[in-house]
């Protein structure tokens, strides 16, 4: 699945600046090529909400659940079913990969 590997492309980009294996300026790189390539994915139109998660120990590809309401019935609910603890959704989560 394309997004299962941008998010291990853009999660493995997150460790090595974590590690300091990279610096500030090729990890913006890698996260606008990534940023593009999701885009991509998404026929040029980024997801609402859309946001790259820097942070080594969780998922890196998310929408930001503040841009969604929390209603499943209304029209600007969230599309993905699975989130983190701090309700952002996770665009490609490893529990996916298989289906």
């Amino acid at each position: 699945m394309v997004l299962n590997s941008l998010e291990e492309e853009m999660h493995q980009a997150a460790e090595d600046y974590c590690n300091g294996d990279i610096d500030d300026a090729a990890y913006d790189t890698i996260e606008k090529d990534i940023t593009k390539r999701v885009s991509h994915a998404f026929g040029w139109q980024l997801p609402k909400g859309f946001m790259v998660n820097a942070d080594a120990r969780g998922y890196a590809l998310k929408l930001d659940g503040d841009a969604y309401d929390k209603d499943p019935n209304s029209d600007n609910y969230m599309p993905l079913s699975f989130t983190d603890w701090g309700g952002y959704g996770i665009l490609a989560p490893a529990e996916l990969e298989d289906e």
